[in-house]
């Protein structure tokens, strides 16, 4: 204790005080009896506020006069300081006879007490030494009982060897007896022989030959079996048997998997339920699951192989459902366009339904991995593609990705349903990776790299598409388009991908309504994003390009412009995308007259390091006379460039002036630049004579939140041009 009798200080430990309650706790303190009612308690060295004590409760706890109206304190320094009064003699009296009450609450007979506790003591030590032999004794006996046990792990192994001696001596000695015993080298042995009526259950061990994985246990049946499979055979004797097994395996039934020997008739017998295929190389030519199984290679080292070109490895029958491949390897041939792994046709009355591929591998294929035209929920998970469409690269092929979504051809968009492709790797894709013409397909989680045509493309009739997560890396161009991403069809989400390398678009999104771009991370793309209206009964609207970071870009960052008879692009949100270092423009309109309607918002789009917005108002031939050109912007605009387009060589001699004035907030150029031989020295654009433009307003749209460009434009008969208005914000 710290007691001062100087100036009455106590600051031993911690306290800790509690706004609201009038309980104070300490840690390391002894305040009874050093503390006394009416002392004061001083918190943080006072900084915190002070308090008087009503009642000393212990060593580690006093009660405060009322309740603590501070901030609440843990474990802080403090201080106390004593109530003058203690210092009166008369106080000083009754601390001393508190004192004297609490000397005599000490037993009387505490030297008694001391005493016994001294012998109890000599007797703890006087045993310790027999304690310490026990312990000895104890650790010598385990140590003799390890002996015991290693002699007796010998002899077990001894008695195991002399057992494997007898049960292979046994299997010579029924080996030569033949008809009168149930063990048997192979199944053909057991075939040609007769087999006494007591046997019921005889075991082979192997199919061909002992050892070749096809040993199984056969059970006798009543009578012939009404249709006689793989798994059945008759004895000498007349006898039929069946498979026994809990776990029925391809070898059981004949396969050899050699990688030589076609062994779909020995899949096709394989049970439904839980089956566990041996490790081999299986070549297949038709392979039907049964509904209700799952196929798993449990220690890998499965591989089924495409038998003949034209023919897929797998043929899933006509309604069947929750078959489930684990764990296999597939591999096609590179020399066939048309063998899959799987082919699914999509006649609606044909559905497959629940098939997952999980943890599978599908390489080498000539043509397409998966095709997928009939199947309603299904999962293909942490799978991998490697090499397909191998005999599809020149340009002018047909389409082959490495999994087909639907046929389009044949008219069922919606064939496929309610299917998931998660987690999955594509690599060295010879076509796209995936094409998706189905509803509520989702594309989660995976990754692309090397492809030769659009890695994801989504069918202009598919809904409810989602493409989640993913990582493209390098899309080349081969023959239609090489986009990250392209997007078609409606009800359609792109978030959170990671593009790169693309030799088109990061996301291309074409006469697509409802449609989610959002999130995404697109680089060294040619174009980051594109919205591209070629139908003008379904040009793109009512969706959103948000929140993107586009940087990189060898030509533009957001591109927007129609092809053809493009309709008017509406109801669009494309803002808040960071867009950076695109090598020719950040953000481009082209043909932006009759493009984008006041329902499209192009705002807040950081655009900092080349902030342009060309606007491309494609005029054609006119007359004589005067053309009107509004193009919008979401940015107060800074510059306006006006330039015409090949006007002929006999005109660029003669030149008329176009003067830019600085209306609606307009800033002119101060600096003298050139432009495609045309001079525009602060504000006055030199053009030739054949064109007269004039900037007639530059105003704020509070409607649209944008800036209108309004310029007049005459000319003389049957000159052609275009004008390109260039926004800096």
């Amino acid at each position: 204790m710290a007691l001062d009798p100087d100036y009455f200080f106590y600051s031993d430990g911690t306290i800790s005080l509690t706004n609201g309650s009038d309980i104070a706790t300490g840690t390391f303190t002894a305040w009874d009896p050093a503390v006394l009612p009416f002392d004061f308690v001083y918190p943080n060295d006072g900084t915190a506020g002070m308090s008087v004590i009503k009642e000393v409760l212990g060593m580690n706890q006093i009660r405060l006069a009322k309740p603590w109206s501070g901030p609440t304190l843990t474990d802080v320094p403090y201080f106390m300081v004593r109530w003058t009064k203690h210092t009166d003699p008369k106080v000083y009296a009754l601390r001393l006879s508190d004192y004297l009450t609490r000397l005599k609450a000490i037993p009387e007979n505490i030297e008694e007490i001391g005493g016994q506790v001294a012998a109890d003591a000599a007797a703890v030590a006087s045993a310790l030494t027999t304690i310490t032999q026990a312990a000895s004794d104890v650790d010598a006996n385990r140590q003799a009982v390890d002996v015991a046990a290693a002699a007796i792990d010998a002899a077990q192994v001894t008695t195991l060897e002399a057992r494997d001696e007898a049960v292979a001596a046994r299997d010579v000695a029924v080996s030569a007896a033949g008809s009168t015993q149930s063990l048997w080298d192979s199944r053909a042995a057991a075939q040609a022989a007769d087999i006494p009526a007591p046997v019921q259950y005889l075991r082979t061990a192997g199919y061909a030959a002992v050892g070749d994985g096809g040993g199984a246990l056969y059970k006798r049946l009543g009578a012939a079996p009404s249709s006689p499979t793989a798994r059945h055979f008759q004895s000498a004797d007349g006898a039929w048997w069946d498979l026994a097994e809990v776990q029925v395996n391809p070898r059981m039934l004949g396969a050899k998997g050699d990688n030589a020997t076609n062994d779909t008739a020995a899949f096709n017998a394989l049970p439904s339920g839980n089956v566990l295929i041996s490790p081999g190389t299986y070549r297949l030519r038709g392979f039907v699951p049964k509904s209700g199984t799952t196929y798993q290679a449990p220690r890998g080292n499965v591989t089924l192989v495409q038998d003949a070109d034209a023919s897929p490895i797998v043929s899933l029958a006509a309604g069947t459902q929750n078959i489930t491949f684990d764990g296999i390897d597939f591999i096609g041939r590179p020399t066939s366009s048309s063998g899959a792994c799987v082919i699914l046709d999509n006649n609606a009355a044909t559905y497959r339904n629940k098939i997952v591929w999980r943890n599978c591998s599908f390489d080498n294929f000539g043509g397409m991995a998966l095709v997928l035209g009939g199947l309603k929920g299904g999962e293909i998970l942490a799978c991998r593609f490697t090499r397909t469409a191998q005999l599809n690269t020149p340009s002018g092929a047909t389409s082959y990705p490495a999994i087909w979504i639907s046929d389009a051809s044949a008219g069922n968009y919606t064939a496929t349903s309610d299917l998931l492709i998660q987690g999955c790797s594509f690599e060295d894709m010879y076509w796209s990776g995936i094409y998706a013409c189905g509803i509520r397909i989702r594309i989660v989680d995976n990754s692309f790299r090397a492809t030769r045509e659009s890695t994801i493309f989504i069918n202009p009739n598919a809904l409810k598409v989602s493409v989640v997560g993913n990582t493209i890396d390098g899309t080349t161009m081969q023959n239609i388009s090489a986009s990250g991403v392209e997007v078609g069809g409606n009800y359609i989400t792109v978030v959170g991908n990671t593009i790169t390398n693309c030799g088109a678009f990061g996301v291309s999104v074409q006469d697509t309504q409802f449609f989610n771009v959002s999130g995404n991370v697109l680089s060294f793309n040619r174009y980051g994003v594109g919205i591209i209206s070629t139908s003008s009964a379904q040009p793109p609207r009512y969706g959103a390009v948000k929140d993107n970071t586009i940087t990189n870009s060898s030509d533009y960052g957001l591109y927007i412009y129609k092809v053809g008879t493009g309709g008017l692009i509406t109801d669009c949100d494309l803002s808040d995308n960071h867009i950076t270092t695109s090598v020719v423009r950040n953000i481009y309109l082209d043909r932006a007259s009759g493009l984008i309607s006041d329902a499209v918002a192009i705002a807040r789009n950081d655009a900092a390091s080349k902030a342009t917005v060309t606007a491309r108002a494609n005029l054609g031939t006119l007359g004589t006379g005067t053309g009107k050109v509004i193009a919008s912007f979401p940015f107060r605009p800074s510059l306006l460039r006006i330039h015409s387009v090949n006007p002929g060589a006999a005109n660029r001699s003669s030149q008329g002036t176009v003067t830019v004035d600085a209306i609606g907030g307009l800033t002119q150029r101060s600096n003298a630049i050139t432009e495609n031989g045309w001079s525009i020295n602060g504000g006055a654009i030199v053009l030739p004579s054949l064109l007269d433009v004039t900037v007639t307003a530059i105003n704020y749209n509070t409607g649209t939140g944008n800036w209108d460009v309004i310029a007049s434009i005459t000319t003389n008969a049957g000159v052609g041009f275009w004008t390109d208005f260039t926004a800096h914000p």
